[in-house]
């Protein structure tokens, strides 16, 4: 069977490869002419998400963390531990994946844009010659926006800058911070990547300039010694909700180009990677797909109960300070351990013993 698979970002990378080493004859349609740029994500994914991955990337682990540091808007603060998370090298990841899906015999056309027309429960390729038996669509967010104005209305514009410095904060830890004089609605973070860098960033409205986010980190007294900016990038935040009408007749859709994306983070790695059935790679062509057509569906489903849930917390906690919430998520985090890729029990826990002890803002 020939596959398209439009967009050669994670999503339309780790499709191809498990496609290919099930017998699909596969080709891949990238838009720009490299594999890994622009860079736009933080990279932050827990170690047993990148386990599942079938490719050796362990040479694109930069630093792994064990803990989670939350600060308030005061001074108020608390550290999680949490299952090993680690912040990879992106631009790394997608190139040893992109190598092992060209040993499998993918195709890949970079430089490739691609444009569909959907007619009924069918997606035409309108630029490309040959024929085709099925299609992914694995593009980025701009799909998304364009196919739900949901989705639209909820995007952030995430900005991510790696300083020169350090910083006076536990080096082991990522650090996020929900305040809303630079982050309303949604939460800034620092990660020290080694002796000599930090990661800071955030989730934006309305974006700062980069010396904006650089004082605001100084100021707090976070970053010491800072001097210039080593590397910036970024891109769109996706908020959700997930956008269920993911396949048709002759195609699928995986990644940002549904919104399948943690509602509560907005990180999109984990959701793609939780998608594919890895394990299963002896099968034909048409059983990987309806694997694979299981596989986003069910996620889809646990992403749609985490955005109704996280719906309520980013409007009655995120508008306001977290520091009177403190105290409450201590004492949930006390019962429901915190994975940072899975977020069901820990939000459903917090809703539920918010609701019972009436402690609404005003």
């Amino acid at each position: 069977m020939k596959i398209a698979i439009i967009g050669g970002g994670p999503a339309g990378l780790l499709t191809s490869y498990y496609l290919a080493i099930n017998g699909c004859e596969t080709a891949v349609f990238e838009e720009h002419p490299r594999i890994g740029y622009p860079k736009h994500c933080t990279g932050l994914v827990t170690a047993r998400s990148i386990a599942k991955v079938p490719v050796d990337t362990k040479e694109c682990i930069e630093k792994k963390f064990g803990k989670l540091i939350i600060h308030g808007q005061g001074r108020e603060a608390f550290e999680i531990s949490i299952p090993t998370v680690a912040k990879i090298d992106r631009v790394c990841f997608e190139e040893k994946i992109y190598a092992e899906a060209v040993n499998q015999k993918t195709r890949f056309r970079l430089g490739a844009r691609i444009d569909t027309k959907r007619k009924g429960d069918e997606i035409k390729l309108l630029n490309v010659i040959e024929d085709v038996d099925f299609i992914i669509d694995a593009r980025g967010f701009e799909a998304a926006i364009k196919n739900s104005e949901k989705v639209s209305k909820n995007k952030l514009v995430g900005i991510n800058l790696i300083i020169k410095g350090k910083t006076s904060m536990d080096d082991n830890a990522i650090h996020v911070f929900f305040d809303n004089k630079i982050t309303p609605g949604f939460f800034a973070w620092l990660a020290p990547i080694n002796e000599h860098e930090v990661l800071v960033g955030g989730g934006f409205k309305n974006p700062p300039t980069q010396e904006e986010i650089m004082r605001y980190f100084h100021r707090k007294g976070f970053l010491i010694n800072h001097g210039q900016i080593a590397d910036k990038y970024g891109g769109v935040i996706l908020r959700g909700p997930p956008i269920s009408d993911f396949h048709g007749k002759n195609w699928l859709a995986i990644g940002d180009a549904i919104s399948m994306v943690k509602p509560i983070t907005g990180g999109g790695l984990y959701p793609i990677i939780s998608s594919i059935p890895f394990k299963y790679n002896n099968g034909s062509c048409d059983e990987a797909l309806i694997r694979l057509k299981t596989g986003i569906r069910n996620t889809l489903e646990k992403l749609r109960k985490q955005y109704l849930l996280s719906k309520f917390i980013h409007k009655r906690i995120f508008p306001y300070a977290l520091d009177a919430f403190i105290p409450l998520i201590k004492m949930v985090l006390e019962v429901v351990y915190l994975d940072y890729d899975e977020h069901d029990k820990l939000v459903s826990q917090l809703i539920e013993n918010i609701a019972k002890r009436n402690v609404y803002p005003a």
